[in-house]
């Protein structure tokens, strides 16, 4: 009896686990590749956009249904917020000078893609410059045709 019900758990350890037998294509590694490269070519026009102050360039990049967590803010940013938040903070004083991404992560599940990062910034306001380290995670879909933010979190590093 023991024996039988080692044999029955291989066999659904067989059927359920993946064999890795299953490995990717080079056509589908180099698309896998491509669309990493194009998350990662969306966030850095974003930032560009922003350090050159053109918000509609900036939120080109967002989807409609479009939201955000920051740690500035108690609720959940829509896209109307993040427009009103974005045309505000290009009239401020307070400007993004410089922007990287360490440690960066793209994550693609077939429409659906999550970019995981630490943003590392420098702003600059009334001459004083302040560093900026934050913990961030993207979401993106493909929607007609092209990516979009669709969420995005960002949180301090402590």
């Amino acid at each position: 009896m023991r024996n039988q019900t080692n044999k029955l758990l291989w066999i659904a350890l067989w059927l359920i686990v993946p064999s890795g037998g299953d490995s990717a294509s080079p056509e589908e590694v180099g698309a896998q590749r491509d669309i990493e490269k194009e998350i990662l070519r969306i966030t850095k026009d974003q930032w560009d956009a922003e350090i050159q102050g053109d918000s509609e360039r900036m939120l080109k990049h967002l989807s409609a249904d479009y939201t955000e967590f920051h740690p500035s803010f108690t609720s959940r940013l829509d896209l109307d917020l993040k427009r009103e938040l974005v045309v505000a903070e290009s009239r401020s004083n307070e400007q993004l000078v410089a922007a990287q991404m360490a440690d960066a992560k793209v994550q693609v599940f077939g429409d659906v893609a999550v970019l995981s990062y630490n943003f590392l910034g420098l702003t600059e306001s009334s001459g004083e410059i302040n560093k900026v380290n934050v913990k961030s995670t993207r979401v993106y879909a493909r929607q007609n045709d092209r990516w979009v933010v669709v969420h995005a979190n960002y949180a301090p590093n402590r």
